[in-house]
């Protein structure tokens, strides 16, 4: 949604990091004591001749189960407190009513679409007690490349609009990289122009491999056995069910309470 909402007329979008995000936040966890590297301790510690001394643990370290979950209500708390709203029902989703802005915050990574005139804005009180990196242009996000095309079309504002490509070719090429590296010159690497079969329908890939009844799918076409789908009859308020057990477990919403 974040990335469709920047391409819409007079709207951009941008994103950072946070800066060591989970020691902005306190810890409130069980009483911890840590031990310092010698490198990091105080001069006076060495003159007092310490040996091997604990420090109480004040903010949230990385690798600690809980320190995750104490930056999530660190940041939270500081967006709300700035004039962000959550999203119901979307985590770590924002939306700040003044300023049309909307702010998706995963980990340390935060990304912010809205109209141009107001980006800034956000991003002053948004990061106001929010440590972080310098801004950037959408651009790789999650370990996904985001690339922003122009294209001409007559009806759209101005003449034209602008689209997003989600390129992911450097994982593929990192993960083809590491298996060279592991199994030498012993494999060759056959070049693919797709990861895609074809899916068109005189590739016909949609066709029942075996004989007999069959059903299709109105949304993909596809052709499946008669027998592939649970039947049953009841009043459309019980859960789906296949040999007897639930396939999801419901969870009550705001209504149920």
């Amino acid at each position: 949604c974040v990335d469709a909402y920047s391409l819409m007329e007079g709207n951009d979008g941008e994103q950072c990091d946070a800066r060591s995000a989970y020691t902005q936040a306190s810890f409130k966890g069980t009483q911890t004591w840590v031990h310092l590297p010698k490198n990091r301790w105080p001069e006076s510690w060495i003159k007092r001749g310490f040996e091997d001394p604990v420090c109480p643990l004040l903010y949230a370290l990385y690798g600690h189960p809980e320190t995750g979950a104490y930056w999530e209500q660190h940041c939270e708390a500081k967006l709300v407190e700035q004039g962000f709203q959550l999203v119901e029902n979307w985590p770590s989703c924002y939306w700040h009513s003044r300023l049309k802005l909307f702010l998706i915050v995963y980990g340390d990574d935060f990304k912010m679409a809205g109209p141009k005139k107001h980006l800034a804005k956000g991003w002053a009180v948004g990061r106001k007690h929010i440590q972080t990196d310098e801004l950037q242009p959408f651009g790789r996000f999650l370990g996904c490349d985001h690339i922003v095309h122009v294209f001409d079309h007559a009806s759209a504002p101005g003449g034209k609009i602008r689209a997003m490509e989600y390129n992911m070719q450097h994982q593929i090429e990192q993960t083809i990289q590491v298996y060279e590296e592991l199994v030498g010159q012993k494999v060759k690497i056959k070049e693919a122009p797709t990861p895609f079969l074809d899916a068109s329908k005189e590739n016909a890939i949609t066709r029942p491999c075996g004989v007999g009844p069959w059903l299709e799918c109105p949304w993909c076409e596809g052709r499946f056995p008669e027998d592939s789908f649970a039947k049953g009859d009841g009043r459309g308020d019980g859960l789906p069910t296949r040999l007897g057990k639930p396939l999801f477990n419901r969870v009550p919403d705001q209504h149920d309470v």
